[in-house]
């Protein structure tokens, strides 16, 4: 006797499900190696705070790559990496916020908490309206040509441009007036108005092209927000959106997440974190020297190359 116990209908399924798995691993593996990995963690990482769209930047790279199969769950794990990135770069803001909510929870706020109580609000707004619009587009912006996003490209380079050019003119304004320094005090306070017209446009980004840091950064600063304060703004105000975004594909994804291999998830994971933290501080860096221009430079020439070459040759 050998011992081989009968084959029950149970050990039957459990045998057909590992091999199903086994065989859907492999074909992951074959469709996205360690490199492409590497490559699309990086892409996520730059992409996502520089306002050139990360989405529209993946589904490109996916397109010409050929990597159709690539499941939501490795799109997930890269965005937690770049949200990993905001709490290491934003840690300090973070807490003291977070600090803030509790005295104000216990009724033990100061007048020094003006400010972040303001923050606080402006980043619940902006988020309501952006979930509304967010979840309302979410089936539209699936499957979008890649055509339609290299046209969206153009149009956040244009916006760039006309933001850009905005904020110059208001800064020079601001500089020659002897109120220079109570323009400077008053626009730390962000209205109402303004969280509701950035959550309305961060909404509006779930299109791939249209970057979510570049429009909601605009909007700001059309809306008088000062430089610095809608850097924060625009990055912390991501946070429930990333999140958000998160549940969302985790709960409406259909793949199972073991069909993506360890190895090809830790390089996109650390790529894409890497990345994102030099990002996100450069981006901070150009924003305070009025240069967000120079991504317009980038992308209304790629949004036409690219809708050209998918027009008319592919």
């Amino acid at each position: 006797m050998l011992g081989f116990k009968p084959l029950t209908q149970t050990s039957f399924l459990l045998y057909t499900f590992r091999t199903l798995i086994f065989f859907v691993c492999c074909d992951i593996l074959e469709a996205m190696g360690f490199i492409e990995s590497f490559f699309l963690g990086m892409l996520q990482g730059i992409a996502e705070f520089l306002p050139i769209s990360s989405s529209g930047h993946l589904a490109v790279a996916k397109e010409l790559l050929h990597l159709r199969d690539v499941p939501m769950f490795y799109d997930i794990i890269l965005h937690i990496a770049t949200l990993l990135a905001i709490f290491i770069v934003y840690w300090k803001t973070i807490w003291r916020l977070i600090t803030t909510a509790v005295r104000f929870i216990f009724r033990k706020t100061t007048e020094a908490d003006k400010n972040d109580l303001n923050f606080i609000a402006a980043v619940l707004i902006a988020t309501c309206f952006t979930a509304v619009i967010g979840f309302a587009l979410k089936d539209l912006v699936e499957n979008l040509p890649v055509k339609i996003i290299s046209l969206l490209f153009i149009v956040t380079g244009i916006l760039l441009l006309v933001c850009d050019k905005f904020a110059e003119n208001n800064t020079v304004l601001a500089s020659a007036s002897a109120e220079a320094d109570a323009v400077e005090n008053k626009n730390t306070m962000i209205k109402l108005r303004s969280a509701v017209i950035v959550g309305i446009v961060q909404g509006l980004a779930v299109f791939p092209g249209i970057s979510r840091s570049g429009s909601t950064i605009s909007a700001g600063l059309l809306c008088g927000i000062r430089r610095s304060r809608i850097a924060e703004f625009s990055f912390i105000l991501s946070i429930p959106s990333i999140l958000g975004a998160f549940i969302l594909d985790l709960v409406g994804s259909r793949t199972v997440p073991l069909n993506v291999g360890i190895g090809e998830l830790a390089v996109g994971f650390i790529a894409a974190l890497l990345t994102g933290i030099i990002s996100l501080k450069l981006l901070t860096k150009l924003l305070q020297k009025a240069k967000l221009k120079v991504f317009s430079f980038y992308l209304i020439p790629l949004g036409i190359i690219l809708f050209c070459y998918f027009a008319f040759f592919v």
